[in-house]
């Protein structure tokens, strides 16, 4: 499975369109910067084809990397805040904690997998809009063309 990734991953780099990826993550990781721009790169990058989506992480290598080395940074910090509180006797409070470090530290992660669902469904719904739009327009045509069909046609 990984080698055909790969293989998809190079075709759709060649054409260039990992650069979406790019500067999606790009405006993830400042957090200063206006989402509307984010999801319009991510819609885009959605509605390129079913190939695409699952495969960022092969088609981007520095997305890739990034967010590999945090969920490795997101496990070691995990760990680390459990073997410093594995003594004390407060199950909550070490609960507590976990989530926090986890939250932290993969935010850019949760915010890219929200953002990219966001523009999932926003392609879904631009390509159904789209679709219809086509569908209206031919059946609008017919008819018309039934309707002309019925004027002329002499009466029996």
């Amino acid at each position: 499975k990984a080698c055909l990734a790969k293989i998809v991953a190079k075709e759709i780099r060649s054409y260039g369109r990992d650069k979406l990826l790019d500067g999606a993550m790009k405006n993830i990781l400042d957090k200063n910067k206006d989402d509307t721009q984010t999801t319009c790169m991510l819609i885009k990058w959605s509605r390129q084809g079913f190939l695409c989506r699952g495969l960022e992480r092969w088609i981007n290598d520095s997305q890739g990397r990034l967010r590999k080395q945090e969920h490795q940074r997101t496990i070691e910090a995990v760990l680390h805040v459990q073997q410093q509180r594995e003594k004390e006797n407060s199950p909550d409070l070490l609960a507590q904690q976990l989530r926090a470090v986890s939250e932290h530290c993969s935010s850019n992660a949760r915010s890219f997998a929200h953002k990219m669902g966001v523009a999932d469904a926003t392609a879904v719904f631009m390509d159904r809009s789209s679709r219809c739009g086509q569908h209206l327009r031919h059946i609008n045509k017919a008819t018309s063309s039934i309707q002309k069909m019925v004027k002329c046609s002499p009466m029996a």
